[in-house]
């Protein structure tokens, strides 16, 4: 990422429209206009074909078989919030604050907050009270 793209790393993340000027459902060349090169893509499989993965250091954005973007993940030097402030890097407990009603979802090894799709945060769930965490089931990635 240029150090003229670096101002995209403070701008606010908004659920369910986007982050780092990146709205889900844009095109891959019009991600790249904002962003520039990833460092790295990489692919997953997907019911319909192959999902691309841009990493970059601050975030990796996420398509569709169709060319869509469909998840933004913020990454720990992303300084951008929701409006309640929550971002990369918050607090298990400001999570809670924010959105009682987070469930974990079993299937996806992930926190979830229902009606609020699109973005991954990086927050971590200290375990309970002789839970042994495994790997990241429990931890890592909350998508919201």
């Amino acid at each position: 990422m240029t150090d003229t793209k670096k101002e995209y790393l403070s701008l606010p993340i908004i659920p369910l429209v986007g982050a780092a000027d990146i709205e889900l459902g844009n095109g891959q060349q019009e991600m790249l206009s904002k962003l520039g090169k990833p460092l790295y893509l990489t692919f997953m499989r997907a019911l319909r074909g192959r999902n691309r993965l841009f990493h970059y250091k601050e975030l990796v954005v996420r398509f569709t078989p169709g060319d869509k973007v469909f998840q933004i993940d913020v990454l720990k030097r992303y300084t951008g919030t929701t409006k309640e402030g929550l971002g990369a890097g918050s607090s298990w407990e400001e999570l809670k604050t924010i959105y009682p009603q987070i469930t974990y979802d079993e299937d996806k090894c992930i926190w979830h907050v229902p009606g609020i799709e699109g973005l991954c945060f990086d927050i971590v769930r200290p375990p309970k009270a002789g839970e042994i965490p495994l790997g990241n089931r429990g931890s890592g990635n909350t998508l919201l």
